[in-house]
């Protein structure tokens, strides 16, 4: 039985810490100088980004990742059905965490069901045009769209399609790693999104902290 995000965060709110380490979550905007998007200038994204802390002494300086235990959960917890897609395989991969750089899909949601669907459907129209072709046959020339097929340019990411999936009600984020702080982070788009993941970690006893910049952040 599939448990609720309610009662999956009631369950676990006793595990956490339990280390008794120092561990954060870090939200703070993308970098300009940070190379993730194409076309942004063509759309209105917003996008901010999630980095995760732990062992950090009072001045701030400590390692990076979403690599601890209480991390770990977190992601698993909140991020259930974790999928990486693959631009080159154009499929997607099952994960448990965000140790690949890349655009990754998560939940049940229906759009995001509409999305996969559109790229599984232009996958087989492309693997039955190939066997017809070498068979002699002819081949259909309309392609089935779907708005992954051009999501990955120069290992850039669309701004334009990040910006349909938002306005699509999809739930999925980007991971990036940056350096040498903040390591493998979360970029996310929607701000409900973003604040029910800040109030869950919350919920949950990680710590919570705002940066105004990426400079802020110490490096390791």
């Amino acid at each position: 039985m599939r448990l609720t995000l309610k009662e999956r965060n009631v369950s676990l709110r006793g595990d956490f810490h339990a280390s008794g380490r120092a561990e954060r979550l870090i939200e703070f905007p993308v970098p300009e100088w940070v190379d993730i998007f194409n076309e942004v200038k063509d759309c209105g994204l917003n996008p901010i980004c999630l980095c995760y802390q732990y062992d950090f002494d009072e001045k701030g300086f400590g390692p990076y990742g979403f690599i601890t235990e209480n991390a770990e959960k977190l992601l698993s917890t909140y991020f259930d059905g974790l999928s990486l897609f693959d631009s080159e395989k154009l499929e997607f991969k099952e994960k448990r965490g965000i140790g690949n750089s890349g655009l990754y899909f998560w939940g049940e949601n229906e759009n995001n069901k509409i999305v996969m669907d559109s790229l599984l459907k232009y996958r087989l129209w492309k693997r039955k045009n190939e066997f017809l072709s070498k068979k002699g046959g002819v081949a259909s020339s309309t392609a089935p769209s779907s708005i992954l097929l051009n999501s990955f340019r120069k290992h850039a990411i669309s701004a334009i399609a990040i910006d349909q999936m938002v306005k699509g009600g999809c739930d999925f984020f980007i991971s990036h790693l940056f350096a040498p702080e903040a390591g493998q982070s979360i970029v996310m788009f929607d701000e409900r999104t973003i604040s029910k993941f800040i109030k869950f970690a919350q919920s949950i006893n990680i710590q919570t902290v705002k940066m105004n910049s990426y400079d802020n952040l110490k490096s390791w």
